[in-house]
């Protein structure tokens, strides 16, 4: 009898699991081709999504991702904001397009790229009213007369003169006074600090102090086993940094000596041209003198201020070549048109 029950119930499982079998078997076939589709695609979906999360472990970065440091700029104006960012680690600077023009924002306060113009944004919309401040690509390369056009020599042939000056506007520094902090004398003599240059007292901005000390200890160390340098250094009359003054030549535009960023050089005994403006007072043609005939540093000396930041004024068309002024922006700007 137990048997007989034992063989019953055997036959009972093997039945309820072939009607469990065929239940799901005819359901899948009873689907309709649009439900098997999406059931389908539900898990090509879950598929996808899973290989996308294990490949985003091992693919690069998005160019979305990317710092604006590691981005490539590419209009004049995003270049000129990173150069002012990559010059200026410590200050607070950050830029963005609001769509329609470049903005770059500097202790809270928001300034434009406006036609070749950086200003307040309340004076963008006013561009044409001012001329444009020095920002150009610094690459060290000398001036060279010999490629100047008819119109580029008629050009520089009328700077300085009182019809020239008549015509010039004034050229907003908003920025650099922002950056700088030298708002006015009072406050920018509070950051004049003593320093020293080959020997000579130079007053200028603080912030430049460590960099002038690093220039100084290279040429006096490369004086060592360098003539040409040694005898530079013995040439030199005095050095001249800050000075509360506008630019020769210009319609009251301050000077960057004004803000106590800019060094002067002067030797004894030079018979060579070296200023542009002085040169202009007997000579007309001062635009043509040939890059030899100028008086300049030894090559080494104008790399170690380079190293430091500085452009130097032999490279312009208007000539200064005892002039070095603080402008790491323009060098950097200088690299990012290389790139």
């Amino acid at each position: 009898m137990r048997f007989f029950v034992l063989i019953c119930l055997t036959v009972f499982v093997f039945t309820f699991a072939g009607c469990v079998s065929d239940a799901q078997s005819n359901k899948h076939e009873t689907e309709s081709p649009a439900e098997q589709e999406l059931t389908e695609t539900a898990n090509s979906d879950t598929q996808t999504e899973t290989l996308i999360q294990q490949e985003k472990s091992i693919l690069p970065e998005s160019e979305s991702e990317k710092t604006e440091e590691e981005k490539i700029p590419q209009s004049f104006a995003e270049k000129v904001f990173l150069s002012y960012k990559k010059a200026y680690p410590d200050k607070n600077i950050n830029y963005y397009n609001n769509g329609k023009d470049w903005v770059i924002s500097l202790n809270n306060k928001e300034f434009c790229w406006a036609d070749g113009r950086l200003l307040p944004k309340d004076k963008a919309a006013r561009a044409a009213d001012y001329d444009p401040q020095q920002i150009y690509p610094y690459t060290g390369k000398p001036r060279n007369p010999s490629e100047y056009t008819k119109e580029k020599i008629a050009l520089l042939r009328q700077k300085g003169t009182p019809e020239a000056l008549q015509k010039e506007k004034p050229v907003d520094e908003s920025f650099i006074v922002e950056l700088l902090g030298v708002k006015n004398r009072i406050i920018t003599e509070e950051k004049i600090v003593k320093s020293q240059l080959l020997g000579h007292r130079l007053n200028i901005h603080k912030c430049i102090k460590d960099k002038i000390t690093t220039i100084s200890n290279e040429i006096e160390s490369a004086a060592k086993n360098n003539e040409e340098i040694a005898n530079f250094i013995k040439s030199i009359h005095e050095t001249s940094g800050y000075n509360w003054r506008t630019i020769d030549g210009t319609n009251e535009r301050r000077s960057c000596h004004s803000y106590g960023i800019a060094i002067d050089v002067l030797i004894k005994n030079n018979k060579k041209t070296t200023y542009w403006e002085w040169e202009r007072v007997w000579n007309p043609d001062w635009m043509l003198v040939p890059q030899k005939r100028l008086w300049t540093p030894p090559e080494a000396v104008i790399k170690s201020f380079e190293k430091q930041g500085f452009v130097w004024g032999g490279t312009w068309d208007e000539y200064d070549t005892m002039h070095f002024e603080y402008r790491p922006e323009l060098i950097e700007l200088g690299k990012l048109m290389q790139d």
